[in-house]
Order: structure tokens, then sequence, then C-alpha cells
């Protein structure tokens, strides 16, 4: 089956309209990551009031040797509520980064959530409770085959950046292979690569037609809406157009008359 571009989009798209559910997942991911914004913002502005601050304080210079004590004692309570703002600070920053390593850890979690569960509605039947119990289950093997795509890719990018672009399309659908194809770590980028043969331009364009909607929407002037659309809509979008062309690749390349005992699709499935 050779993969169309702007039909498999297409589908993907809907896929989302057929099945609103698939999106819950991506409301709490924005809630968490307008959180997230919304509080590193206020630190960030809290930490620039607390600089203007030291800078005001350390205005001592040319005063009167009558005011010395006077202005030694300001000196001092300043200096100490200055030290307590910061350690304020510190703490605040502590817990930032813990918020973003939840945000970022619940967020993929959820985005494999989705995967999956556009899957089951490419089968026929969506279910929250099914999709988040094979996503907890395998989802340690998911951030591991991470790790290690982000390490070749990483290194392809040292090397030269094509060869770093090489490898991240050619890599891509691996957590589609273990959400799906129930594959491991190794297998899971083997399979990836495998299916991704002679499909590298296809999968680009596709990749390079959500990055261009993502920066075109990054120009609108409105506070926020733009991270709404992208999560809200663009984000299901993509994740339901690469289930399918993960699933169109690995069809093409395992032939349908190889399927003598078909993995996990369905007619509904084969159908895309």
């Amino acid at each position: 089956m050779e993969l169309q571009v702007i039909e498999t989009i297409k589908q993907g798209f809907d896929i989302i309209k057929e099945n609103p559910k698939i999106i819950a997942p991506m409301l709490i991911i924005l809630l968490l990551n307008l959180y997230t914004s919304y509080t590193a913002k206020s630190l960030t502005e809290s930490f620039m009031a607390s600089s203007m601050l030291v800078g005001l304080g350390g205005i001592n210079e040319g005063i009167d040797a009558t005011e010395i004590n006077e202005s030694t004692a300001l000196s001092q309570q300043a200096n100490f509520s200055l030290m307590s703002i910061f350690l304020n600070l510190l703490n605040e920053f502590k817990f930032l980064i813990i918020l973003f390593i939840v945000t970022a850890v619940a967020s993929s979690l959820f985005c494999c959530m989705i995967i999956r569960m556009v899957y089951d509605s490419i089968k026929g039947s969506v279910s929250f409770k099914s999709a988040a119990k094979i996503t907890i289950r395998k989802y340690i093997i998911v951030l591991l085959a991470s790790i290690v795509f982000m390490c070749v890719v990483g290194l392809g990018f040292i090397a030269l950046v094509i060869p770093g672009l090489y490898l991240l399309i050619k890599l891509f659908l691996f957590p589609y292979s273990i959400l799906i194809g129930n594959k491991g770590i190794v297998g899971s980028l083997k399979e990836s690569w495998n299916i991704t043969k002679g499909n590298w331009w296809k999968i680009a364009k596709i990749s390079g037609i959500f990055y261009v909607i993502i920066f075109v929407l990054n120009l609108i002037p409105i506070p926020y809406l733009s991270m709404i659309v992208i999560f809200m809509i663009l984000t299901p979008w993509q994740f339901s157009t690469f289930t399918l062309v993960y699933l169109k690749l690995r069809r093409s390349a395992q032939g349908a008359a190889s399927r003598s005992k078909p993995e996990h699709p369905t007619k509904e499935a084969e159908n895309y």
C-alpha cells in the first residue's frame, strides 16, 4: 500500500472528528502546561523585581558621616530582607523544576495514551481504561527506547545535521511500534527503520506540514490561544495521522499475504 501524504493527513483528522473523546487526555496536558507556563512567568517576574531591589540596595555611596550608623542599620535590614526574598525564590525554583518534570512525564504518558486510543478507534472501540492500562504497562519501554532514540539522533546531529535529520525520520515511529506492535526497545527502533524504507520523504513531508502549521499558530498575538489550538486540535491530529502512517507502512512491509495470524489490526484498521 502506497503512502499518500494528503490523504493520510485527512484521514487522521477524520478519526479525531469522529472520536472526539481522543482529545480528552490533551485537556490534562494543556492545563498542566498552562499552569507551568504561568508559574514560570510569575517566578521570572519575581526574580527580576528582586534583582532591581538588590541594585537599589547597593546605593549607599556618598552619604554623610553623621548618617553612617542609621544607614548601616537600614542596609543590614535591607540585606536581610533581600536574603529572605532570594531564599523564597530558590524554593520556588525547586518547585518549578519538580513541576517541569511532572508535566513532562504526564505529557508523554498521555500522548502515548492518545496513540493507543487512536488505534482502538480504528478497530471500532475507544476505551479510556483499556488505553490507560496498555500505556502504563508499556510506558517504561517507551521511555527507555526514547533515551536510545535521543542518543542515536543526537549523535547524528553532532556529526552533521543531515545524518541527524535522516535518523530522526527513520526511527520516528518507534513509540507506535511499542504501543501498537508490541515491540521492545531495540525491536521498535528496528521496525521503524525497516518500514520507513522508501518512504522517508513522505514522512518528512507530513512532519513538515504539521511543523509549518505550528509555526503559523505561534504567530498569533493572543496569549495562550496558539497553545490551546496546538494542544487540543493539532497534537491529537498529528498522533492520529502518524498512527495511520505506522499501520500503512507496517502492512505494506509485511504484505497482506504474510498475515496468516495478525498481531492487532482488524478489517477496520486494514482499510486504512
